[in-house]
This record gives C-alpha cells, sequence and structure tokens, in this order.
C-alpha cells in the first residue's frame, strides 16, 4: 500500500509516492553575519525533525565554527547574552524553547548590538 502526500509532485508530472526526508528552512543573515556568510538569505534542506542546535550544528559545518561560536557559549551549549535568534517572527532566547523546526520555517540570525 502506498500513500500519496499532498502537493508534493516528481519533476515529470507524476504524484510522488515516496515519504519526504527533508524539509527547508529559510535563513535570514543580518550585518557582518552576511559578510561572514558570504550572503544575505539561503534555504538548506535538513532531516525532518531536525532541532535549532542541529541547524547550527550544520551551520558550523557550511561556514566554519565562527559563526558557531559567535552564537554559542561553547561551556553552556546555549545561546550569548545579546544575540537574537528569530524563528517564525518569535524571539527565542534558549535552545530548550525551541520544538523541533518545520518545512519552511523563516529563521532570522541578528547579531549582539555593539556600542559603549
Amino acid at each position: 500500500m502506498f500513500i500519496v502526500h499532498s502537493g508534493i509532485n516528481s519533476a515529470d508530472g507524476d504524484v510522488d509516492l515516496m515519504p519526504r526526508t527533508t524539509m527547508t528552512i529559510r535563513i535570514k543573515y543580518i550585518s557582518h553575519l552576511a559578510t561572514l556568510t558570504g550572503r544575505e538569505k539561503e534555504s538548506i534542506d535538513l532531516p525532518l525533525g531536525t532541532s535549532l542546535s542541529g541547524l547550527f550544528k550544520n551551520l558550523a559545518q557550511k561556514y566554519g565554527h565562527d559563526l558557531a561560536n559567535y552564537f554559542l557559549n561553547p561551556e553552556t551549549g546555549d545561546f550569548w547574552l545579546g544575540v537574537a535568534i528569530v524563528v517564525n517572527n518569535r524571539l527565542v532566547a534558549s535552545f530548550k524553547e525551541t520544538p523541533p523546526l518545520q518545512d519552511g520555517d523563516e529563521i532570522l540570525l541578528l547579531p549582539a548590538a555593539e556600542g559603549g
């Protein structure tokens, strides 16, 4: 028995009978994070059920640990104070607050404010 997944079609127009195993997340980089990544926005395909921390592991592999270390405190494994991570227009204060990411989620990464 095959389950047809609504809205998932193959390139030739036939209905795709294979279940999806990945999701697409859209990320927007603000300020010098765009310089660090070389882009202002991108879409990333991740395995279904990937967590926000899993997204950062993916970004660290793609762009190097500079990006991950900018946001994550290596001692606690959570966000540094002063950085902002927004998921679907909701500010996230901790990995503990976030459910697994979903297909189509939009992530906004904001650097810490500088000044004195």
